[in-house]
């Protein structure tokens, strides 16, 4: 949104609180892309994994225990390694551990969109950036002498215009 007064030089570009996303080659925001590409690598494995646990049951893998955790069988994918390597953790291990993951970001990133007493808990998130309230509630990066704004350009009669 750019601002303009009666001088060339009093115009700034955009409004502090405004943000700019980075953009892959196509255009497309790379968090999209990834969220994109998550739910279609999801959608295309459900499948697999519906039909996995169907035959081997999710809490009876769940209770198997690394000495006793077998490699998959063979299928017509060809994704499974023919000769894997001793387990280094169970089922329930890697489980426990995305879903302790999770819920650590969850705890670290809850305050910034639940605000109030939980924001001093969003260690993720931007702090420091309450300017105040009001008509002044965004961020100068420059001063007006950095810019090149002259005191003939401000005064009494200098008019901010929205366009």
């Amino acid at each position: 949104m750019p601002l303009s007064g009666p001088g060339p030089r009093s115009r700034v570009p955009r409004q502090a609180g405004s943000k700019t996303q980075a953009r892959s080659a196509s255009g497309i925001p790379p968090q999209l892309s990834a969220t994109a590409g998550l739910v279609v690598h999801t959608g295309l494995k459900s499948r697999t994994v519906i039909r996995s646990l169907r035959t081997r049951g999710l809490l009876r893998e769940l209770r198997i225990d690394t000495a006793h955790t077998e490699p998959e069988p063979p299928d017509a994918s060809d994704l499974v390694s023919p000769a894997p390597a001793a387990p280094t953790i169970s089922r329930r291990g890697a489980l426990a551990f995305a879903g302790a993951g999770s819920l650590v970001l969850l705890a670290l990133s809850a305050g910034q969109s639940l605000g109030g007493p939980l924001r001093r808990t969003a260690l993720l998130a931007p702090h420091g950036q309450d300017l105040g309230g009001g008509p002044n509630d965004f961020q100068i990066n420059q001063t007006a002498d950095q810019v090149g704004i002259r005191k003939a350009e401000t005064g009494a009669s200098w008019r901010l215009t929205l366009s």
